[in-house]
């Protein structure tokens, strides 16, 4: 299959990321990544995504979400 694969710059008080993930009526969180790039493996070409990207400090305390990334497979 295919997948999605996205870095971003690292803010200087992030200890952690959260990355959340859109598509049609769902809504998934993927907590506790500590690199600044994510990997989704579980994609299907032809449907839109929407991520956003969260920084959490070392207090705990989440950012404000990123921009939006809007992204879709081509399908073949």
């Amino acid at each position: 299959g295919r997948s999605i694969y996205m870095t971003w710059s690292g803010d200087d008080n992030a200890v952690k990321y959260t990355v959340t993930k859109e598509f049609g009526s769902k809504k998934q969180s993927f907590t506790g990544i500590f690199e600044t790039n994510y990997h989704d493996m579980d994609t299907v070409p032809g449907v839109e995504y929407k991520y956003n990207i969260i920084a959490i400090d070392k207090y705990g305390i989440a950012s404000k979400p990123s921009d939006s990334i809007l992204m879709t497979i081509p399908k073949d």
